[in-house]
């Protein structure tokens, strides 16, 4: 007897929403809400339960109107709906009227795509009608039961017609189909929760479709409406996800994104990778070896932003796991297995006792090296690995320089001073010193390494400002001089092509980048208007390098500011300019379109291409595609150039292809050269990159009895 209270309330709400009894199970629902549904085949006691019921109606049909048997068809209707007319079962008979919702599924599996099967989930497990592999079900259990206890009028050839219409309209609505895989090895994931989210045009989180991936690590979400949406895969023993947009879900849409759009009747296909988590867990204790609690450990990993190379901390949720405990132990979780760099260092959660501070134990890079450069990284691979810094006392010192302010400056100054490592991170364990009267600045407690200040008179944008890298190797620093000057505005004319004009205030974004600092992957600038006119604020002497962004189709021609080439050489600018940096763009014409082949020389599909730039430091995807089903692929819209063109048989962000997944795969490349119209035709072979071995040049890890990975 199926009349579980939590079942029947569920229900209940959700006939209200959801026309008829469907039930969605991936539904309208946060992407945390729990109830992922099971399915699984009726076992021989499952069956029996059905065959109980049905022979409950088919006496009751046998005693009151002398028909024999029902037949599973839609000719049982007529009789069902006089067994409801006579009002022979009372809003009360549950276990009666469950049946008569069995009966009449044995109608809706004659007449529809549709089979039983037995559903488990948050309520528990109760046979259903499953609509093909789909995640989508009829709850026939209750369709009848539902509605009598309402006091509903029921009438069983208009719930079938109904039926019928809805499940037509969602053959012919979006569908989502694809497969999630493990990043390292290439293998399917099974049992794998997948979430299709909407993402409205505001960037705030829609509601969330949700199902779990088969055997083989595939999924499909069936009747979905038309919009923008992003999807997510979370399994355990794999990197979980916390941002709202995964980095690791690539829609095949030729467009190399994770955000994909969906129309009417569309059929999308997306590729979801889960990295095996990894850790690395170790102990932090003194010369004598005693344990040192509050030290902050950090993962530093090596990353590529348009052909830049730069480090940065590998950045998840915060944990205190992180900070060494009373007995020296820390741990760094959720990790994408790769190559690393450790560092230990005091920050704002750090409390160290004064002689601990005052030792000079930190900032350390694994096992004991001053500078990133001398540093050992660490090769880890999924799992639980170990790295133990045994600290020394170090020696600390001062560095000592002077402010140079403008001329016309007059007020006081309480300079305001941040000090950071050598790839770019606020450090905490220092001390400053500024004497007013000499304006002489004092920056105390260094060891050796390498460090950058930015030094200000104030918060606002318009104070006189300073920044200035320097080096201290074994011995203080004297004499240094910071000259503070106001930040100034670059005047840029933007030459637009003929007839041009934005299709949004910022889908045409001009970016002047300090050359010495690192290069964001993510695109920005400011936005170019209709008339060409720009002002670029917040600059300081030096050099900077020119970017051009946005989704319009045009690129960067021509960049002169005086007798500069800006394209060929970068900007160079020593004081408030007054001239103007002069800028020409043109629409791009460009097209290379392809096959990609497998081994056996077959088309292949969904194969991952990549259209290769050169960069400063390494070479870059300039843009993406994916192959069809017949292993076509088409760049449309290139800037004249000359590329490398290679196809992957696995997908991988843009964001994450560097100097060592080039260092993989460049002997299958192909060279092509665009001009202004350029329409190139390129067959490909596909390959492969081996994902965190790659980094390591394949060497794998040592497991976590290593002490030193």
């Amino acid at each position: 007897m199926v009349c579980r209270t939590a079942r029947t309330i569920r229900t209940s709400i959700l006939l209200t929403i959801v026309l008829f009894g469907f039930v969605n199970s991936y539904g309208k629902q946060k992407a945390t809400d729990p109830g992922v549904p099971k399915y699984s085949e009726l076992s021989g006691e499952d069956k029996t339960r059905l065959e109980r019921q049905r022979a409950l109606v088919a006496a009751v049909v046998k005693q009151r109107y002398g028909k024999p048997a029902l037949t599973k068809t839609v000719s049982d209707l007529a009789v069902l709906q006089r067994l409801l007319d006579d009002r022979v079962f009372g809003k009360t008979q549950t276990y009666q009227l469950q049946s008569m919702g069995v009966a009449f599924g044995d109608v809706l599996v004659s007449e529809l795509p549709l089979r039983w099967v037995m559903v488990t989930d948050e309520y528990g497990t109760d046979p259903t009608l499953r609509f093909e592999k789909t995640t989508i079900q009829i709850n026939a259990l209750t369709m009848v039961s539902k509605r009598i206890e309402r006091n509903e009028a029921v009438n069983l050839s208009e719930l079938l017609r109904a039926t019928r219409n809805q499940l037509r309209q969602l053959e012919q609505s979006a569908r989502v189909e694809g497969i999630a895989s493990n990043v390292a090895t290439g293998e399917p994931v099974h049992d794998a929760q997948v979430d299709i989210c909407v993402l409205p045009h505001s960037k705030a989180v829609g509601p969330c479709f949700r199902t779990n991936t088969d055997e083989n690590g595939k999924f499909t979400f069936n009747g979905l409406p038309a919009g923008h949406y992003y999807a997510k895969a979370k399994s355990p023993g794999f990197v979980s996800d916390y941002i709202v947009r995964s980095g690791d879900a690539i829609a095949l849409d030729a467009q190399g994104s994770a955000e994909f759009d969906l129309a009417t009747e569309d059929v999308h296909a997306v590729r979801l990778r889960l990295w095996p988590a990894a850790a690395v867990s170790g102990r932090i204790t003194d010369e004598s070896g005693r344990p040192i609690p509050g030290v902050s450990v950090a993962a530093i990993a090596e990353t590529y932003g348009f052909g830049r190379r730069h480090f940065g901390r590998y950045r998840r949720l915060t944990s205190p796991e992180t900070l060494s405990n009373k007995n020296g132990e820390f741990r760094i979780g959720e990790m994408r297995p790769g190559r690393y760099y450790l560092e230990a260092f005091f920050d704002a959660l750090s409390k160290p006792d004064p002689a601990t501070f005052q030792k000079g134990y930190v900032p350390i890079y694994y096992p004991d090296a001053a500078f990133l450069a001398s540093a050992i990284p660490l090769c880890v691979g999924p799992g639980e690995f170990r790295a133990d810094f045994v600290l020394h006392p170090r020696a600390t010192y001062t560095v000592r320089a002077k402010l140079a302010l403008p001329a016309d400056f007059r007020r006081d100054v309480e300079p305001v001073t941040g000090l950071r490592n050598e790839y770019g991170e606020l450090l905490h364990s220092w001390t400053r010193e500024y004497d007013h009267d000499s304006q002489a600045l004092a920056l105390g407690h260094l060891t050796s390494g390498s460090y950058e200040i930015e030094t200000a008179t104030g918060i606002y944008d318009t104070d006189p400002i300073a920044k200035r890298k320097f080096t201290v190797i074994d011995a203080d620093v004297d004499g240094l001089l910071f000259h503070l000057q106001r930040p100034f505005k670059l005047r840029v004319n933007v030459h637009l092509p003929h007839d041009f004009r934005p299709t949004t205030s910022y889908s045409v974004l001009l970016l002047l980048q300090p050359a010495e600092e690192a290069m964001d992957v993510i695109e920005s600038g400011w936005p170019i208007t209709k008339d060409g006119e720009l002002q670029v604020p917040g600059l300081r002497p030096g050099q900077y390098n020119l970017y051009l962004f946005g989704d319009d189709n045009l690129y960067l021609k021509e960049a002169r500011f005086r007798q500069q080439d800006v394209l060929a050489n970068g900007l160079a600018l020593e004081t408030a300019p007054t001239d103007a940096l002069e800028v020409t763009l043109e629409r791009t014409t460009g097209e290379i379109r392809g096959t990609v082949l497998e081994e056996k020389a077959l088309p292949l599909a969904a194969a991952d291409v990549k259209l290769i730039a050169q960069g400063e430091d390494s070479p870059y995807v300039a843009r993406s595609a994916s192959t069809d089903r017949e292993g076509s692929f088409h760049f449309f819209s290139v800037p004249p150039g000359i590329y490398d063109l290679v196809a992957l048989n696995d997908t991988i962000l843009d964001s994450e292809f560097g100097s060592s997944e080039w260092a993989q795969v460049k002997d299958f490349a192909k060279r092509v050269e665009v001009g202004d119209s350029t329409q190139a035709s390129v067959d490909l072979k596909a390959t492969g990159v081996r994902y965190y071995t790659s980094s390591c040049k394949g060497q794998l890890p040592q497991q976590n009895d290593s002490r030193h990975p």
